[in-house]
């Protein structure tokens, strides 16, 4: 069978649309995560560690295991939620974040009402196929967020439809 540029094209055009922008809340942030964690069928494991031994911590967390190509098929989404946090909207200067900070939108807002839905956040950030987040560092309590992730708004916000048309290319 010959190599098809114009379905190739058509596919990748269908992914592209494919990306919708969602709201940083606990819901998104579960679903998304049962999506990526990895079941029965994973056909490749990736680990994420969030408070490794390596960086101070007694060693026993337990890692969480996601599917790769179902987090490699996220990863935008993922970004696009971390890019909703205060930090992300207003730097201070430096990328280190607290959990705190982790669970605050640019809205002032507390995003997580548990820590189990902040935690799964995290987790997925921290794969080494997102790399939105460092794991933590125990003597300073803090992870570091990638300057690579932009702000984003969330969809419900009210000037989302004009930010969106300005910057809908960065999700292409």
């Amino acid at each position: 069978m010959a190599f098809n540029l114009n379905k190739a094209m058509a596919k990748k055009d269908e992914i592209i649309k494919s990306f919708i922008p969602i709201e940083l809340n606990e819901a998104t942030v579960q679903e998304l995560f049962n999506r990526c964690i990895a079941n029965a069928s994973t056909q490749e494991v990736v680990t994420s560690f969030l408070f490794p031994k390596a960086f101070g911590y007694d060693g026993s967390e337990k890692p969480i295991r996601f599917d790769k190509a179902l987090l490699l098929k996220n990863k935008k989404t993922i970004e696009y939620l971390f890019g909703q946090l205060h930090r992300v909207h207003f730097p201070a200067g430096s990328y280190k974040m607290t959990a705190d900070d982790f669970n605050t939108t640019y809205q002032g807002i507390y995003w997580a009402g548990s820590t189990a839905a902040l935690l799964k956040l995290l987790y997925l950030g921290a794969t080494v196929e997102v790399r939105a987040i460092t794991p933590f560092k125990a003597d300073t309590s803090t992870s570091v967020l990638s300057p690579s992730i932009k702000p984003t708004l969330s969809p419900k916000d009210p000037g989302f439809d004009k930010w969106w048309e300005e910057n809908i290319a960065n999700w292409e």
